[in-house]
């Protein structure tokens, strides 16, 4: 079950995908919290953590194999369950350029050299 007096759970010396996905998946709604396991949680989410690349990464209790998604990697992010992941290199470059492209792309990058922050 989930703690009951607000504590949190800290993973140090993870890759950063894995431990984005680890506090997602295990990070229930607030009205959730005392009606589920962290283990049902898991079992319904998938995460997208986006950075310079995006990684899809959902877990199972069960082994799938599936053509294009890597995996599945038995406890890499949970115990007893498989890991299975997809994604894409460059999308932080994709979304530099689709920034650059956008018809509002240069009147966003004025306002934010205007107020000394970056765009995203």
């Amino acid at each position: 079950g989930l703690p009951s007096d607000g504590s949190v759970s800290v993973a140090a010396g993870m890759i950063d995908a894995h431990a984005g996905a680890l506090a997602m998946i295990c990070s229930p709604p607030s009205q959730d919290i005392q009606s589920s396991t962290i283990t049902d949680f898991a079992r319904r989410r998938i995460s997208l953590l986006c950075g310079t690349s995006a990684c899809f990464m959902a877990v199972s209790s069960s082994q799938q194999f599936i053509s294009g998604i890597w995996g599945p990697y038995s406890s890499a992010l949970l115990p007893n369950f498989y890991l299975h992941e997809g994604g894409q290199s460059a999308c932080g470059a994709l979304l530099d350029h689709m920034i650059a492209l956008h018809p509002a792309g240069a009147v966003l990058q004025e306002k934010a050299k205007e107020k000394s922050i970056n765009v995203y």
